[in-house]
């Protein structure tokens, strides 16, 4: 099925990123997410918003004379053109994103998350009124959801199979709406919006990929942080070398699509925070794990959107404060 994207913002596609002017590249991501958060899905769809870190590779089509060469120059980072550039005179492809990070910084943000979930069930108050202990849960607990394993199965129909061992979890097609690429000297995500779609299990087409994933979970209250390893199979039953990668996916678009604009905005903040977060604890190898604060915009539009009891979103996101000492 093919989708039509919604009408498009005039939005530039180029912006310039520093940490002086970094809600430049946040109002753009959230205006650009709203305009597919807004798109009407049939039942059996829904959205898929994530983040996934990797390296831009600048292709060699580029070279120094070529007007767009000046892009890799740019001392801070930026939004990237769409890959594609086409117009009477030029049709290359500008650049590569490469998913995917070293084993060694896999492992190093496994072993920050896994810590900074143990000190914090450590520092659930014991002396204070069962009220008090349940909100300290709520707003500071980290949610480790721990390890599945998956084998993906994918069909020439366009179909993904996904199996839990020899059982079926589940059976979509993914249609990818939009790719938003940055690109900081290293620092580099991808921010893919897409839709799935359920469809019945496929058994009259091609098997044309199998892929084994072992992944490691970590989820705040509307964010979800995947670690995955996982190597390809070919027809012959050999598995490739394993890779590894790190994603972040807003795993509750209905709570993240607050009609309220600048509530909104805030939350697409914190999504982009997160990333850049991620970014840099691969980049200096530090803890960065948040430091927020309760804001009542926030306690509200949750509550109106669960209607259950106030849930503030508190300790939900990773801020780029980092902690002096480094792991051990």
């Amino acid at each position: 099925m093919e989708r039509a994207p919604p009408n498009q913002s005039k939005n530039i596609a180029l912006l310039e990123y520093s940490w002086d002017n970094g809600d430049e590249v946040s109002n753009y991501i959230a205006t650009t997410l709203k305009e597919y958060l807004n798109m009407k899905l049939d039942p059996s769809e829904s959205l898929e918003i994530e983040a996934k870190l990797g390296i831009v590779i600048p292709s060699q089509e580029i070279n120094i004379s070529d007007p767009f060469y000046k892009i890799w120059s740019i001392p801070n980072g930026l939004i990237l053109p769409e890959q594609k550039f086409m117009s009477s005179t030029c049709n290359k492809t500008l650049y590569y994103f490469n998913p995917g990070v070293t084993k060694e910084k896999f492992d190093l943000l496994i072993k920050i998350f896994s810590k900074e979930c143990e000190k914090r069930k450590d520092q659930i108050p014991v002396d204070r009124d069962e009220g008090t202990i349940e909100r300290y849960k709520q707003e500071y607990l980290i949610n480790d959801l721990g390890t599945t394993y998956r084998i993906d199965r994918m069909f020439d129909d366009g179909t993904r199979q996904t199996y839990d061992e020899d059982e079926l979890k589940e059976c979509i097609k993914k249609h990818k709406l939009k790719h938003i690429n940055y690109w900081n000297h290293g620092r580099d995500f991808r921010i893919t919006i897409s839709v799935e779609e359920k469809c019945e299990e496929t058994k009259s087409f091609k098997i044309v990929n199998t892929r084994h994933k072992t992944r490691r979970t970590f989820q705040f209250k509307w964010m979800r942080f995947d670690f995955t390893e996982s190597a390809e199979e070919d027809m012959n039953g050999k598995k490739s070398e394993p890779k590894y990668e790190i994603e972040l996916e807003i795993c509750d678009t209905k709570f993240f699509n607050q009609p309220d604009f600048v509530i909104y905005t805030r939350l697409a903040s914190r999504f982009v925070q997160n990333i850049y977060s991620l970014t840099n604890a691969l980049s200096n190898g530090e803890e960065i794990f948040y430091d927020s604060t309760c804001q009542p915009d926030l306690d509200k539009a949750y509550k109106e959107a669960y209607e259950t009891e106030v849930m503030p979103i508190v300790g939900d996101y990773l801020s780029a404060k980092a902690f002096a000492d480094k792991m051990t």
